[in-house]
């Protein structure tokens, strides 16, 4: 596993203007829109003047022509993919993700070579922080289309806020201790709840009601997920067990063996916890955290344990999986966040910011936001 990047990576010279090469692209091509005689624009058309024209509109002080801008670059060749890729410094985060993901695309040695050397997930910054919770935030989610935020406190209540404002907009209550999970289904409809008091509750979030409660743990429900296509809940608890459900019925599916092993203590019979849990979107694989301070890839539909990714000091409490399946972030009591690369195990980045535990983190679905809990406060931090 190797050191976290360093938060000063740079393109390459060529890419930063300095002692570039010039092509002369500035002849419209079949795509461009023509002044003149022209009277109908096509479908695909750029902007009048080539790259040059691409150029202007990078510089356009409205993000959307700019990400415009970014799309049609690759029609002039190199000079268009090298301005795709000066994009990646782009000082809007919104530009620099657009660029990032075109580039994701592409299949060019060059392209794959800068990727590997860049981290969009460098440049964190603290937004702002609030709390109206009267105990320790112990869960947050956060809805499809980002403008939501779900919490769930050791006060026995969930909370739904307005993510953008940070306002509070409704409240519920009904578990008898404290709420160790929430999770919101991909529609937007559905909140689920893990509490202490060994129950998992499924509520209309836009109803705000209880639809059902789901009995079959044995100890206290530390983690639930729901699958993207709707269909599943898994949870965890302190029986070390991965329980699978149907989310519409409330049927237990199956049970996933156990996910640790027992070790030894000064009684004689400790053992590690399935502390957090999370489905990639597209259903196949699923993560989980315990008190050994470890996380594991598994595979959902046979069990199998694929990885193991060690790096935290102390209880892994939570894990979140990316909406492009790239990336895992995990929350420890040893106060960090780390972000993993799913699909090699690598260690990305380390986020220091809390002064206690970690107790929850989530992503935006554009993959721009990261929040997390921590006791009364949360924290929401930004990828510029």
């Amino acid at each position: 596993m190797r050191a976290d990047r360093s938060n000063d990576w740079e393109l390459p010279e060529k890419y930063t203007g300095k002692g570039a090469m010039v092509e002369n692209l500035n002849q419209p091509r079949e795509y461009d829109a023509v002044l003149g005689g022209q009277t109908k624009t096509p479908a695909n058309a750029a902007v009048l003047g080539g790259i040059e024209g691409i150029k202007r509109r990078l510089a356009s002080a409205v993000e959307e022509h700019r990400i415009a801008a970014l799309k049609d670059a690759p029609k002039y060749g190199e000079a268009g993919l090298d301005l795709v890729i000066q994009a990646l410094q782009n000082e809007s985060r919104q530009v620099m993700w657009a660029a990032y993901r075109l580039l994701r695309e592409r299949a060019e040695p060059r392209v794959k070579q800068i990727l590997q050397e860049y981290n969009p997930w460098r440049p964190f910054e603290r937004l702002y922080t609030f709390g109206w919770h009267s105990d320790w935030v112990k869960s947050v989610a956060i809805s499809p289309d980002g403008q939501t935020l779900v919490s769930g406190s050791r006060d026995k209540t969930i909370k739904v806020w307005n993510l953008h404002t940070g306002k509070l907009s409704r409240n519920f209550a009904g578990h008898s201790d404290t709420v160790e999970t929430v999770a919101i289904s991909a529609d937007g409809h559905i909140i689920v709840s893990g509490s202490h008091d060994k129950t998992i509750k499924v509520w209309n979030l836009h109803a705000r009601e209880l639809i059902r409660t789901l009995v079959g743990h044995s100890d206290q429900v530390y983690c639930v997920a729901i699958s993207a296509d709707g269909q599943i809940i898994v949870s965890g608890g302190s029986e070390e067990t991965i329980k699978v459900w149907n989310l519409h019925t409330g049927e237990l599916i199956r049970t996933i063996g156990e996910h640790l092993w027992w070790v030894n203590s000064a009684d004689g019979h400790s053992h590690n916890v399935v502390k957090t849990v999370a489905i990639s979107p597209d259903g196949q694989t699923f993560v989980s955290g315990s008190d050994d301070a470890t996380i594991k890839v598994w595979n959902l539909h046979t069990g199998k344990l694929i990885r193991t990714l060690a790096g935290h000091s102390y209880w892994v409490n939570t894990v979140a999986i990316s909406a492009d399946e790239h990336i895992i972030v995990s929350g420890s009591r040893d106060k960090t966040i780390k972000v993993w690369n799913l699909h090699t195990g690598e260690l990305e980045r380390t986020l220091a910011g809390h002064s206690n535990s970690v107790y929850c983190v989530a992503i935006s679905p554009d993959g721009q936001t990261l929040v997390s809990g921590s006791r009364e406060e949360i924290i929401v931090w930004g990828v510029r």
